[in-house]
């Protein structure tokens, strides 16, 4: 089985990398995205989009940074319902386009690390700090309504812990034909 995992980049590295070693402890295949250097950003949405389609199920980590955007994309546009056209938000449509079973992770407010005000005003693409956290904000809740989410903190080995059994409590339904995440 294969297993895509999405995330902002930077932000959430410790958590990525837990995730990914979760899914090869138990046997299963780990799809990640990191740094794709030489390509537009329409070429990149275009990858993280087929390579979350290629898998068997996703993981996905958010925490308050809304990530890299893909500004002007024609697949960012047709993600309209997340209201931010980021590479993250590209993957998670892909996914359940793809009827991928979700596994959704939102880290607690508690264990807000990022400065959300000065990330948004730094970003590429001139997106406004107010813009910037409507828009996270949105996508954690579009993210509450519509998936099955576990919150978790910053404690790496308590996130691997929770995810490796909610991995084998997905490996077990799929192979069971029940995989409604």
């Amino acid at each position: 089985m294969r297993v895509f995992v999405s995330s902002t980049f930077k932000d959430l590295a410790a958590l990525r990398a837990a995730a990914a070693e979760a899914v090869e402890a138990l046997g299963l295949e780990c799809e990640l995205v990191g740094t794709l250097s030489g390509l537009s950003d329409s070429e990149i949405a275009r990858v993280c989009a087929e390579k979350a389609r290629g898998c068997d199920a996703c993981i996905l980590i958010v925490a308050f940074s809304q990530g890299s955007s893909a500004p002007g994309d024609p697949v960012a546009e047709n993600i309209a319902a997340y209201h931010m056209p980021t590479f993250t938000a590209i993957e998670l449509k892909a996914a359940i386009d793809g009827g991928l079973p979700v596994l959704a992770y939102l880290l607690k407010k508690t264990d807000l690390e990022v400065d959300v005000e000065a990330e948004a005003a730094t970003r590429d693409g001139g997106i406004q700090v107010s813009q910037g956290k409507e828009r996270i904000g949105q996508f954690r809740e579009d993210i509450l309504k519509y998936h099955l989410v576990r919150r978790i903190s910053r404690d790496v080995p308590k996130f691997k812990e929770s995810l490796t059994v909610d991995l084998l409590n997905l490996t077990r339904a799929i192979a069971n034909g029940q995989s409604d995440q």
